[in-house]
């Protein structure tokens, strides 16, 4: 299930202004390959940059806020 969600705070990347993004759902391997990350954001970061499409570098742009949000609705998965 895709659930797409408008950033309170949109980011910029490349020239192109992201406001919203869309969570696909991820995949086995995506977590295990979350695991080579030390820390909680970091993985959390990896997560959401594989669900969103967007890279890593895209998503360490994000406002805390939006970065939580989506931090939030990743975790979800995992349940």
């Amino acid at each position: 299930m895709n659930e797409t969600i408008k950033l309170k705070y949109p980011i910029k990347h490349k020239d192109k202004e992201i406001a919203e993004v869309t969570l696909k759902r991820l995949k086995g391997k995506d977590l295990v390959e979350s695991e080579k990350f030390p820390g909680e954001l970091e993985r959390s970061a990896f997560l959401i940059s594989k669900a969103t499409g967007l890279p890593m570098e895209a998503v360490l742009e994000m406002d805390a806020e939006d970065f939580s949000v989506l931090s939030q609705k990743v975790a979800r998965f995992l349940l």
